[in-house]
């Protein structure tokens, strides 16, 4: 059996502690901000699903990976989301002004509530899909900007 050798257990040791640092940083779990913006009145609730699939995407609630609701109070609302994994997801939101928790929409399906996707898709092209929203998450407190879309406003993007 060969002697013991203080340099290769020194060795040992950094490598160890080192492999472990490395597991703990790339083990935090990231959070992402999502800026909701252009809300023309305040008062009533943003609703904010994260999804992380296209199940579902992007009305069916129950399929989300996780959702969050703010009051309004200015022109902009805050979400944050914490805990998550590196990888990818979408965001969409609405502007829930009669406080049913459901995005509304009209008589002939159009839409009658302020919304708002991630990755700014071009709403020419129905339906948006999880793909057209997407993005990557990979680093923590990452930020994404989201405006809302209005009755009038989103009539004209369908129109295009």
């Amino acid at each position: 059996m060969p002697g013991f050798n203080p340099e290769n257990y020194k060795m040992f040791l950094i490598l160890t502690v080192t492999l472990l640092l490395n597991v703990i940083v790339t083990a935090q779990p990231l959070s992402l901000k999502v800026l909701v913006t252009d809300i023309q009145h305040t008062g009533d609730t943003v609703r904010v699903l994260l999804w992380k699939g296209e199940k579902g995407f992007p009305r069916e609630k129950e399929y989300c990976f996780r959702k969050k609701s703010s009051r309004a109070t200015s022109d902009t609302a805050l979400i944050i989301f914490n805990h998550l994994e590196p990888g990818d997801y979408a965001v969409s939101c609405f502007y829930d002004e009669n406080s049913n928790r459901k995005y509304d929409r009209s008589f002939f399906r159009q839409t009658a509530e302020p919304f708002g996707l991630s990755g700014h898709p071009d709403y020419k092209h129905l339906p948006v899909t999880y793909q057209d929203a997407h993005f990557v998450i990979n680093k923590d407190k990452q930020q994404i900007e989201i405006p809302l879309h209005y009755i009038k406003e989103a009539q004209n993007l369908l129109k295009r």
